[in-house]
């Protein structure tokens, strides 16, 4: 991350008092000047093991503040942010994710690309009065280290594991709506299915291996509703859709065709050239998940190439 790192901790501390925070910044068996540029700046500098939830689990141990905040190397925050996201950690609410903003680009696909991201994030600040937000996100959080102190070695997705794992226990994540988080968009459309692909592929093995959740009335609104209305059933959405499909072309192939075709072109039509990136996306995920391209620990892309 040696393009972004030092604008980033310069943003952090232009966010938020230093001497009332520690920052930490976690080298993950980076090759180029990363760890070079942190250890220049007024930052404690660490190493790790390869793999994400590695990195993370350094950062944990090392941190001396019961108030943990994450945050990525490339994205940046509005100044007040963290602050605002602080005030609300009390009672049952145990963390509070940033709200994304996303930096435009000239991309055929950017308006309807906003367009999604603005509902989606509005739906879990919703949530988040209801009960909980179906999923924290990994840009910016800030939670209780008491509540929760290390990821396990099996993780595939750290932010969704956090959500879970709190509300097992009866605490609430929520969005703060000020605490906005600038998030950089992929270069193009391929670079843009290939994150889909990525996010998608554990998030699904993650809704597997936490069934129990699944219209579990202890777990309130969030098994009831929230988690299979936004994550469980819409990852499901490729099997719904072959069997659709080859129900119709048992009858006729020309008819299936044409029918996938035009709410193909009528996605497009209506500008949704998003939501056909994130079927595409999808099914490819399940077809990793078919052929066992899976892997726990949530590791990073640019070790593992």
């Amino acid at each position: 991350e040696e393009k972004y790192i030092e604008g980033k901790i310069k943003n952090l501390l232009e966010c938020y008092p230093r001497d009332k925070m520690n920052i930490l910044v976690v080298d993950n068996g980076s090759n180029d000047k990363t760890g070079e540029i942190a250890s220049r700046m007024d930052v404690r500098l660490l190493n790790s093991k390869p793999g994400k939830i590695n990195a993370l689990n350094t950062g944990l141990e090392n941190a001396k503040t019961n108030i943990i905040i994450m945050t990525d190397a490339d994205t940046i925050l509005q100044p007040g942010s963290i602050k605002s996201m602080l005030g609300y950690i009390h009672g049952n609410i145990g963390a509070v994710g940033g709200y994304t903003s996303l930096v435009k680009k000239k991309l055929f696909y950017m308006e309807s690309k906003n367009a999604y991201s603005e509902n989606d994030w509005m739906t879990r600040y919703k949530e988040g009065l209801l009960d909980s937000c179906v999923s924290l996100d990994g840009k910016l959080i800030a939670f209780r280290k008491d509540l929760f102190s290390k990821f396990p070695d099996n993780c595939y997705q750290d932010d969704y594991e956090l959500t879970f794992s709190l509300r097992k226990n009866g605490y609430r994540s929520i969005i703060d709506r000020n605490a906005i988080v600038y998030e950089e968009t992929p270069s193009g459309l391929l670079e843009e299915i290939k994150q889909i692909r990525n996010r998608m592929r554990i998030s699904i093995m993650m809704n597997f291996k936490k069934i129990r959740f699944l219209f579990n009335p202890r777990y309130g609104y969030y098994s009831m509703f929230i988690f299979p209305s936004r994550r469980f059933l819409p990852l499901m959405l490729p099997w719904f859709a072959a069997y659709i499909f080859v129900f119709v072309a048992a009858y006729s192939w020309i008819i299936a065709l044409l029918l996938a075709g035009i709410l193909v072109a009528g996605l497009f039509i209506l500008g949704k050239e998003y939501m056909v990136m994130q079927l595409i996306g999808v099914t490819l995920a399940w077809l990793d998940i078919i052929t066992l391209r899976v892997k726990t620990g949530a590791k990073w892309k640019k070790v593992e190439s």
